[in-house]
């Protein structure tokens, strides 16, 4: 399932919360708690938008900090595929360095979205 998936998910699970049957309302959050987990984000980053990247924001220049690089593309995800933000968001996730080949498509998506700015 992709993150764009997920999050669609959690916006239906989320519309549960309201309802007047506890055990329903109960278990719509325990759901929305088991995406959020699968995720990997916090509440604060699920629901607090971050700041639209203003045009004079500089680009990662370095690449090999893929952790900079993966953030930097969260930031355009209008720029991207569903898979694409699937996969920018399952890197930035990791804890150790992602596959050459990992790192090859991260390269490339950081060059398309430093051209459609």
């Amino acid at each position: 399932m992709t993150a764009l998936v997920d999050l669609q998910r959690l916006a239906r699970v989320c519309g549960l919360l309201g309802s007047e049957h506890d055990g329903e309302a109960l278990a719509a959050a325990r759901q929305a708690e088991k995406i959020r987990k699968k995720l990997g984000l916090t509440w604060d980053e699920l629901l607090v938008p971050s700041p639209r990247p203003r045009l004079a924001d500089p680009p990662p220049e370095d690449l090999t900090d893929w952790r900079s690089a993966s953030h930097f593309c969260l930031a355009r995800s209008q720029w991207l595929t569903s898979w694409e933000l699937n996969f920018v968001a399952t890197v930035a996730r990791y804890t150790k360095p992602p596959s050459a080949k990992q790192l090859i498509i991260l390269h490339r998506l950081v060059a398309r979205c430093r051209n459609a700015a």
